[in-house]
């Protein structure tokens, strides 16, 4: 599995690729290429770039704003830093996503895997862009985001499910032309 996307480190911004190969990560930053071993820890992450060990300290609630906002404050070896993530191929993917739900309003799992983290529920009012959960495969997490604006119709998994490809995940119904005209 692949990831391309630009990191923001501080005033330092640069384009990444990261590619998984076994317990390592593949990373090129421009035109240097490193292996990164990464090692979840309760405090965050180890990572093990040649001989040279980043301990970086990401709290839970960090990780889980990193992976909701895609920017947060890290701790790497001691030195705050701020950060911020913009995957390269998250505009396609939620464009897919956006003209695979437009019709129905069903948003379907686009491969097998678990489901992570539901941030929704029934009733709850949402915006294009929203993360409503997070699925894992092929040991990557993915967000599924929400299509269009609208309010959440149904959730049909929960956090732990095992879904199938196709399977409907979360129905969001759009908001109707009389509520959209009265704000």
């Amino acid at each position: 599995m692949s990831m391309r996307g630009k990191i923001q480190l501080d005033d330092l911004g640069l384009e990444v690729e990261a590619t998984q190969h076994g317990e390592q990560i593949r990373v090129n930053i421009g035109a240097q290429e490193y292996l990164v071993q990464l090692q979840e820890t309760e405090q965050g992450f180890k990572a093990r770039v040649g001989e040279a060990m980043l301990n970086l300290d990401v709290p839970k609630e960090q990780k889980d704003e990193l992976r909701l906002s895609r920017q947060t404050s890290v701790a790497i070896d001691g030195r705050l830093h701020q950060v911020r993530f913009t995957p390269l191929r998250a505009t396609r993917q939620t464009q897919s996503a956006a003209n695979a739900a437009e019709g129905e309003g069903s948003i379907t799992a686009f491969m097998p895997g678990t489901i992570v983290r539901v941030m929704v529920e029934e009733g709850q009012k949402v915006v294009m862009g929203d993360v409503l959960l997070i699925l894992e495969a092929m040991k990557m997490e993915n967000e599924v985001k929400a299509p269009h604006d609208g309010v959440v119709k149904t959730v049909a998994v929960s956090a732990g499910a095992n879904v199938n490809k196709g399977q409907m995940l979360v129905e969001i119904e759009a908001p109707s032309s009389e509520a959209s005209a009265e704000t």
